[in-house]
């Protein structure tokens, strides 16, 4: 089978059948081979944008890098029906008030190894990739027992604290999501501990263009754009970072329809990996409070990001990302009935209007003895209609409610 893959693809191994320019113009010695050598890769990408492969001669271009397909559509190697698996038979293999103390430990070691890495990257010190790794083994750990725990704790947000916070769920979410499309284990963790060291390169720009209240000038834009090569560099020559962890790092602020940096970079030449990480890096941005700009609602951040989606990200990439966090984002706070206040848990398989709720309180704020789970599923006995109904979308900031509080 032949297949086009993008130069920055290839790997020892795969068999060439036709360069995107006459091989007349290259040195090569021959119109077709197999490519045996990391320097005959560095060739190949000095003269060629793309090639074309015979998998059956040759490996094949592995799933987690299959660019996504023109025109918004899912790779075809994305399960179009991917279930949300957080363990083999796609079920969580604990409680949510089980794991959830669980998650809070992985949360805060988690956002240590974040701020360690971001102090050495500060000061000109190498980073131990090992405890990137050993991170992203406790988050996926955790997901896999019980995926809507973590994902909730990502909704506790501190500006003082953004780059690192940010970072960490970045890459909770990443894994989430990744599982969610159905990716192998190890292209899991490679993006996950990409989604970890994505904004590392931030450390390199001046903290007054980095921390500015204001909008920033064009020269300062430019300035804070290069945070992703000044990463790239910075990790190059770190042992045990994987390329498909640098392809989150290096395409995270890339844009389906281009006019994404670093490289401006469109539709099939941005990997699923970039694209992935570009939806996941923007929504939890636009739902924190930033120095210059205030959050969305996780609910808000959603509508906001679909009517993007023309231009900005794969729509149908987008879509999935929806199933996987929910149309009421897990974590997100929301009146139930007009009488109580709770969380949203984890959204409903066959119903996205109607998740798990955890209720902590009256709409008077006054705490409930035990926050009790409910589900938007329920009935209410023979007149079958809904028992519980979603009758407003709540800040958990502006309101001063943490979900950490009632756990």
């Amino acid at each position: 089978m032949t297949k086009k893959v993008p130069t920055i693809l290839l790997r020892v191994g795969m068999y060439v059948t036709q360069l995107d320019r006459p091989w007349i113009e290259t040195p090569f010695l021959f119109r077709r081979f197999e490519i045996k050598t990391q320097q005959q890769i560095a060739q190949i990408q000095e003269y060629c944008h793309h090639v074309f492969i015979d998998t059956e001669r040759g490996i094949d271009i592995d799933i987690a890098d299959v660019p996504a397909s023109d025109g918004g559509s899912l790779p075809e190697n994305i399960p179009p029906n991917s279930p949300s698996q957080t363990s083999a038979t796609g079920q969580s293999t604990v409680s949510f008030e089980d794991e959830i103390q669980q998650a809070l430990e992985v949360r805060s070691k988690t956002k240590q190894v974040v701020e360690h890495m971001m102090e050495d990257a500060r000061i000109g010190n190498s980073i131990d990739s090992a405890e990137a790794r050993e991170a992203v083994e406790g988050i996926m750990d955790s997901i896999t027992r019980n995926r809507e725990a973590l994902i909730c704790l990502t909704q506790l947000k501190n500006r003082d604290e953004y780059t690192s916070i940010h970072s960490m769920n970045v890459s909770i979410l990443c894994i989430a999501f990744a599982r969610h499309l159905g990716l192998k284990e190890e292209q899991i963790r490679a993006i996950g501990v990409g989604a970890l060291l994505h904004d590392l390169g931030k450390m390199r720009v001046p903290m007054e263009i980095l921390n500015k209240p204001g909008r920033l000038t064009p020269e300062e834009f430019e300035i804070m754009k290069g945070h992703v090569t000044l990463g790239a560099d910075f990790l190059k020559n770190t042992p045990g970072i994987s390329p498909r962890s640098f392809r989150v790092l290096l395409e995270h602020h890339e844009r389906y329809k281009g006019g994404g940096y670093p490289k401006g970079l469109h539709e099939d030449q941005i990997s699923l990996v970039g694209q992935l990480a570009a939806i996941v890096d923007v929504y939890d941005a636009i739902t924190s409070d930033r120095v210059y700009h205030n959050h969305l609602h996780p609910h808000d951040a959603i509508k906001r990001m679909y009517e993007w989606s023309e231009k900005d990200f794969n729509r149908a990439l987008l879509e999935k990302f929806i199933r996987c966090v929910g149309i009421y984002p897990m974590g997100s706070l929301v009146e139930i009935n007009g009488t109580d206040i709770g969380f949203i848990l984890s959204s409903n398989a066959t119903s996205a209007l109607k998740p798990d709720v955890l209720l902590v309180m009256d709409t008077q704020k006054n705490r409930h003895a035990k926050p009790s789970k409910i589900s938007l599923t329920e009935t209410d006995g023979s007149r079958k209609k809904d028992k519980w109904t979603i009758t407003k979308v709540l800040d958990a900031m502006e309101e001063g409610i943490q979900i950490d509080s009632f756990l």
